[in-house]
């Protein structure tokens, strides 16, 4: 980070993230993709799509709830990072830094620390609750279409 004068920046903090989530995406929706039979995306190319329209028109559809999954992993995952960021920037606190503040060496500040943990819950929970509808209407379609 240092080399690449990222060092106490957000964007620092992104690329990090980034680099320990991708390897865990990248494997788990090449097991999701490798689910989808081969025919179908031949079939479209028969009918006249190109490989990026079979991608785009076949293989994505079938693959949204596995991408969507894979998301919300990977949003949880990054929100709730605590070492990167303590690491890399000094300059802007995440979430978790900022719960953490309130416990020290010799206190701790209950109140506070017990409604920001609270309050950081939220967003996920707002975030899967939105999700989860979607994605089990597209499995249960999947499994009575079948």
């Amino acid at each position: 980070m240092s080399c690449l004068n990222l060092t106490n920046s957000l964007v620092g903090v992104i690329v990090v993230e980034l680099v320990l989530t991708m390897p865990f995406s990248v494997w788990m929706l090449c097991g999701f993709f490798m689910e989808i039979p081969r025919d179908l995306e031949e079939a479209a190319i028969v009918d006249g799509c190109s490989k990026m329209q079979a991608l785009w028109h076949v293989l994505l559809p079938l693959a949204r709830p596995g991408i969507i999954a894979i998301a919300v992993f990977s949003f949880i995952f990054s929100w709730n990072e605590y070492l990167s960021p303590l690491v890399n920037n000094e300059a802007a606190k995440t979430l978790p830094l900022g719960v953490a503040g309130f416990m020290g060496h010799l206190y701790v500040e209950w109140g506070p620390l017990l409604a920001s943990a609270v309050i950081s819950t939220i967003p996920i929970l707002i975030l899967f609750t939105i999700l989860q509808r979607f994605l089990i209407k597209r499995i249960m379609a999947g499994a009575v279409k079948g």
